[in-house]
């Protein structure tokens, strides 16, 4: 499974929110010290669960 590590946390820090469930739902895998990292920023959630979403 690739990893999402940098995209994880720069698309999260990008967008302002803590996407790592988002590439976890996608098949990429998030390390624990990604996830840490990410909370760590203290980001929101996204207001809506991003992989419902159309173009």
């Amino acid at each position: 499974m690739p990893a999402a590590t940098p995209s994880a946390l720069s698309g999260g820090a990008a967008a302002g929110r803590d996407l790592t469930e988002f590439f976890t739902a996608w098949g990429l895998t998030t390390t624990d010290g990604t996830r840490a990292q990410a909370a760590s920023l203290g980001l929101p959630a996204p207001d809506q669960d991003p992989t419902t979403r159309g173009p």
